[in-house]
């Protein structure tokens, strides 16, 4: 009796744990912080606040640094799974100092911005800060960079529209081979929702590609990273920096060597 108690918990307990990954995927891989819409971004260099429509109808905030060197180019930046733009909108000043305007967005869910965090969302989310760019800007000026989780809504717009450049930071091929590195038992693909599939896109990718990883990444692993290396093509440049993990590339001397030469490659 015990044994076959014990045979039908184990055969039900990875199920069990399938559907809780299946239901709870986005709560698992989106990590907002809502802010009040009275809140009030403190940054020591000047900046524009914006809302952005989506075509659902959706609030995007978004937050605009001008460079002082009167830059005609600009760089969308699309940032990790965690937090709001007082984080993420720091690194406007690496980009303002090469001379690049900053435009970044905190996707639905997150800081100020309405409604609640998708796959699907962050693809309109993109795409409405696309579109307020190229109001501004052409294309051929406008370099996609994507951090992180960002990196998949990156590489979306650059396969469907004709970005500059795409710049990944800590990127992934596609969500699922991020799950199943940290699970305890093997997932089916069946029970993913979330997929994030820059392996689909990278190869027909026209702008040039440039990817920085670091070798000692614990939050995406490089494994992970890896697979996207032999899909860059001819125009494709792939950095790995020794010794950096997820968070800390910029503390990287190499990080900035390589940003530079791919912001003016």
């Amino acid at each position: 009796m015990k044994i076959s108690y014990l045979i039908i918990t184990l055969s039900v307990l990875p199920l069990v744990l399938w559907l809780a990954i299946y239901l709870f995927q986005d709560k698992l891989i989106f990590r907002p912080t809502p802010l009040s819409k009275e809140y009030s971004f403190q940054f020591e260099n000047s900046f524009e606040e914006h809302q952005l429509e989506t075509t659902d109808g959706e609030l995007i905030s978004a937050l605009f640094f001008s460079s002082d060197q009167a830059s005609k180019k600009v760089v969308l930046y699309l940032h990790g799974n965690r937090h709001h733009l007082q984080r993420w909108a720091k690194h406007h000043s690496t980009f303002n100092q090469l001379g690049y305007d900053f435009f970044a967005l905190d996707y639905r869910g997150f800081g100020k911005s309405t409604g609640t965090p998708s796959e699907a969302g962050l693809y309109k989310d993109a795409e409405a800060a696309w579109q307020w760019l190229t109001e501004r800007y052409l294309p051929e000026d406008i370099v996609v960079y994507g951090r992180s989780l960002g990196t998949g809504p990156a590489t979306y717009l650059a396969h469907k529209y004709p970005a500059a450049k795409l710049l990944l930071e800590t990127p992934y091929n596609n969500m699922p081979c991020v799950v199943k590195s940290q699970a305890i038992i093997p997932i089916p693909n069946i029970f993913f929702k979330v997929h994030l599939p820059i392996d689909d896109w990278l190869p027909d990718l026209r702008a040039p590609v440039y990817i920085f990883a670091g070798n000692r990444d614990k939050v995406i692993p490089p494994a992970c990273t890896k697979k996207l290396r032999p899909l860059l093509g001819k125009e494709g440049h792939y950095y790995e920096i020794e010794g950096a993990g997820h968070r800390n590339l910029a503390d990287f001397e190499e990080y900035h060597y390589y940003l530079k030469k791919a912001l003016f490659h």
